[in-house]
């Protein structure tokens, strides 16, 4: 398993992390295969979930904000830019009830405003833009609705601003486990549940 030790720290990024109450000592290890290729940085304040099937290994919640209005019968949904999801990663949502959960089968990128994930089945839910939904990556294929959770769920927030390499190589990166952060400037959208996933011991406002 190969990684490597780089930081760089952002002054813009790092005004999402408001205060910093306690961090994982060393940090943790960040595992970049699951990035999309070209991703230069990960950013300050990405929420990060370890693998429960190997622990010490971390990897980031991948979340992705609706940009237009979704039917209960569509297949393409689009999402603004700057998320990670990959073909293959399953999508779901806990911001509408009885959202069902399957893999993205393509990516059109080549819009200005926004990406299209399409999936093989309909999560089977209207969305409505304005409400400020949340796709986020999930463990398994849901076609019942509403039990999907997160393939990583969230323990940490990132403290600094690491690059990524070409190759995709794993990364030390500092963690948070307490703390306040500006949610408006994280690298990443966060929903209602993710936050209630992390506890108490983060503060987003």
């Amino acid at each position: 398993m190969s990684f490597q030790i780089k930081k760089e720290t952002e002054t813009k990024e790092n005004l999402c992390i408001m205060k910093v109450l306690e961090d994982i000592p060393g940090g943790v290890l960040l595992m970049a295969s699951s990035l999309k290729s070209g991703t230069e940085e990960i950013g300050a304040g990405t929420i990060i979930g370890e693998d429960s099937g190997n622990a010490g290994q971390y990897h980031i919640v991948k979340t992705a904000k609706l940009q237009a209005n979704a039917t209960n019968s569509a297949t393409d949904y689009r999402v603004l830019k700057g998320h990670q999801f990959k073909v293959a990663d399953i999508i779901s949502t806990k911001d509408v009830a009885s959202c069902k959960a399957y893999a993205i089968t393509s990516i059109t990128e080549t819009e200005t405003a926004y990406d299209t994930l399409t999936v093989g089945t309909t999560l089977g839910v209207t969305m409505t833009a304005a409400n400020g939904i949340v796709l986020v990556q999930v463990a398994a294929v849901d076609s019942s609705g509403g039990v999907s959770v997160p393939k990583y769920t969230p323990k940490a927030v990132t403290r600094d601003t690491v690059e990524v390499d070409e190759s995709l190589n794993n990364i030390w990166v500092g963690a948070i486990v307490r703390g306040t952060f500006n949610e408006s400037l994280l690298p990443f959208y966060v929903n209602t549940d993710l936050k209630d996933r992390l506890g108490a011991r983060f503060l987003f406002l």
